[in-house]
């Protein structure tokens, strides 16, 4: 008996909107699918804030929720494939989140502020702080639960006259996000 293998073109996702019970996913090929968000545990489990934190995958074969830690393909969308994590998987997972102290702003102004004033005990005339650096230190990043915003908001904060932002990413608020800081600090 002959079979015959058929290729099929999976397009790219170009639009995301998840609701409280439905995942909407617009393809670049005009397709529109829609699924149950019930099919995906971790969507369901989760804020509205943090359905809507997601970034396309490899231009949009998939989906990435950061917050979630979920990923969903285009093409498990397509062949209407739900998560496959099991029921325990999805409790540890929820415990772990709910374990976990979040790192609040005054965590990393404290870190900051160490390091400048280590900086200027020395006589550097200034001090370069890179974001990620600075979450990395104080850990949680990279990973699902990161408080980059919050540490790049900090790191604003405590400019002054003369700091100067030397690399800032595209939307204001990544790790890539460097502040030269003069010191000593008045």
């Amino acid at each position: 008996m002959a079979t015959s293998i058929v290729q099929i073109e999976v397009p790219d996702a170009q639009n995301v909107e998840v609701t409280e019970d439905r995942l909407t996913v617009a393809l670049r090929d005009g397709r529109t699918i829609t699924v149950p968000l019930i099919w995906y545990p971790r969507l369901v489990q989760r804020t509205p804030k943090e359905r809507a934190n997601w970034r396309f995958i490899a231009r949009g074969e998939g989906i990435h929720w950061e917050d979630l830690d979920e990923d969903i393909s285009v093409e498990g969308l397509l062949a209407g494939r739900p998560s496959m994590e099991s029921h325990e998987s999805l409790k540890r997972w929820l415990k772990a989140r709910e374990e976990r102290p979040r790192l609040r702003a005054e965590d990393f102004r404290k870190a900051l502020r160490t390091k400048l004033s280590e900086a200027s005990e020395k006589g550097t005339p200034f001090l370069d702080v890179n974001s990620g650096a600075l979450h990395r230190e104080l850990g949680g990043y990279p990973g699902p639960h990161h408080q980059m915003p919050t540490c790049c908001n900090v790191m604003r904060q405590e400019m002054r006259d003369g700091d100067l932002i030397v690399e800032e990413p595209p939307k204001g608020r990544g790790a890539n996000l460097t502040i030269r800081y003069k010191l000593p600090r008045q």
